[in-house]
């Protein structure tokens, strides 16, 4: 995967005719955020039939964790889902130090919304259908 870089803006002193920039009259910010259940959970000693005098601490023993559904059928579904969103917004934006956004250019603004909402219906199907079994 490539990742679009631009070199970091230098401070230059501001003459009293210069006026900064307003970033936003350039172009807007996307940002994605899924967030989606990991489908694990934590195993406990009584899983293991380990007494609680056979732990001495909880503090430093770990049991691992445990699928509760099928990674295929859980999130794996939603982390490629999310991994297509992120590489439509990559074709049209320019990485932005701050929050892990991107930034795209006023006129290039629509084909991004246009091409997010493709992985939009799929990631709602995909939540219907996970739901529903």
């Amino acid at each position: 995967m490539t990742t679009l870089t631009a070199p970091a803006p230098q401070a230059t002193p501001l003459d009293s005719a210069e006026k900064p920039i307003n970033l936003f009259q350039l172009g807007a910010l996307f940002v994605i955020r899924a967030s989606y259940w990991s489908c694990r959970a934590g195993n406990e000693a009584e899983e293991f039939n380990l007494s609680p005098s056979e732990v001495r601490s909880r503090a430093i023993a770990s049991f691992g964790s445990k699928d509760l559904v099928d990674p295929d059928k859980g999130r794996k579904v939603f982390q490629q889902i999310e991994k297509r969103a992120r590489h439509q917004l990559e074709k049209y934006s320019r990485p932005f130090p701050a929050a892990a956004a991107h930034f795209v250019p006023c006129d290039r603004v629509p084909a991004p919304i246009d091409a997010l909402q493709e992985p939009q219906a799929e990631l709602d199907a995909a939540a219907d259908a996970f739901l529903s079994q």
